[in-house]
């Protein structure tokens, strides 16, 4: 038996993406530019559920500006909404955690509350998240409009 010399694939080559640099073929670039495009503008957030308390607020907020919301919890926790999508995933340490990181992009909000056991909250907790929360929204908003005008990007933070 002959041994074949290798193929050069010469339509692979790196090209810059919202995670990094990443090798694909032109034809994945193509199709990853396409889905990039429909993203613009579009902002969505997503909530590690299973713990967060202010999931009702989030959603009353990103409703009143349009945007999608991706409730993430394991199979130990019930959720519904008339807003949100709710994705279950299997039970597990850092399973909601992980999905998290395989579906948000660049430029989308996550909340979550994965720092211990938290005080009970209070009614004026709720409301300086409610007011932090849309504040971020607008700034999201208008960083996004900006980025399509070539402007930066600052990535605002809310402690849930």
């Amino acid at each position: 038996m002959m041994e074949q010399e290798p193929k050069e694939i010469t339509d692979r080559q790196i090209y810059e993406t919202t995670i990094g640099p990443v090798c694909m073929s032109k034809t994945e670039y193509a199709i990853y530019q396409e889905e990039m495009a429909k993203r613009i503008g579009n902002l969505h957030i997503y909530v590690d559920a299973d713990a967060c308390h202010v999931v009702r607020i989030v959603e009353k907020i990103a409703e009143k500006y349009t945007i999608p919301v991706t409730l993430l919890c394991d199979t130990n926790h019930v959720l519904q909404s008339d807003y949100s999508e709710v994705i279950v995933v299997g039970a597990g340490a850092d399973a909601v955690d992980y999905k998290l990181i395989s579906i948000c992009h660049k430029g989308d909000i996550v909340v979550s509350q994965d720092y211990g056991d938290p005080k009970k909250r209070t009614s004026e907790d709720d409301e300086h998240f409610s007011e932090s929360f849309e504040k971020m929204i607008r700034m999201a908003i208008q960083n996004r409009e900006g980025e399509n005008n070539g402007k930066p990007v600052i990535s605002p933070i809310v402690n849930g």
